[in-house]
């Protein structure tokens, strides 16, 4: 029996439940957002030496890289199901079309 089939059954999930790796686009935008936050910081405490102003802009970079990150993927994975979805349309009329009838347009 796999351990997440019981969380399931106990009823409602709790917050600690959360799946990271089932959101899509969560995992990667917080990667390049720690990546940028990081680079960042260093990047300005080597230039200027104030560790606080460091970690305010490392904060920063990294609240906009993150977010810019999730709002890219979103956007690129709703187009990829939105061509899908007309994809799979087309491929049902052509289907459903009789084959022996000409089409009239």
């Amino acid at each position: 029996m796999d351990p997440d089939d019981e969380l399931e059954e106990e009823g409602p999930r709790k917050w600690w439940h959360f799946k990271f790796t089932k959101t899509p686009c969560l995992v990667r935008s917080l990667l390049y957002g720690i990546i940028g936050g990081l680079s960042v910081g260093t990047i300005h405490y080597m230039r200027r030496g104030v560790t606080l102003k460091a970690y305010d802009y490392g904060l920063m970079s990294f609240a906009v890289s993150s977010i810019s990150a999730w709002g890219i993927c979103r956007y690129s994975l709703a187009i990829k199901r939105h061509q899908f979805k007309k994809a799979l349309l087309e491929g049902n009329k052509k289907r459903d079309e009789p084959e022996g009838e000409a089409k009239v347009t």
